[in-house]
């Protein structure tokens, strides 16, 4: 990969796009791609409907990777 910026501006694309964080996180993968360790990306989503999922919390809260693998090894389960 090139050169990565230092910042980046990610939108989600209005609505229905950025009706929740699970829908609108995906511009801010995009966004990652192109920023350096440590740059900042301001995100630009509206988020009516909050986070999307309550079970979604449950995951964020594990806190890295590594966490989410051994619970996914634990505890699989589609709701």
């Amino acid at each position: 990969m090139g050169a990565r910026c230092d910042l980046a501006i990610a939108s989600a694309g209005g609505h229905p796009l950025d009706l929740n964080f699970i829908q609108a996180h995906k511009s801010i993968d995009h966004a990652a791609e192109s920023v350096r360790d440590g740059g900042v990306i301001v995100a630009l989503a509206e988020c009516p409907n909050g986070i999307g999922s309550s079970d979604l919390m449950d995951w964020l809260d594990l806190g890295s990777a590594e966490a989410v693998s051994a619970r996914l090894m634990r505890d699989y389960g589609i709701h």
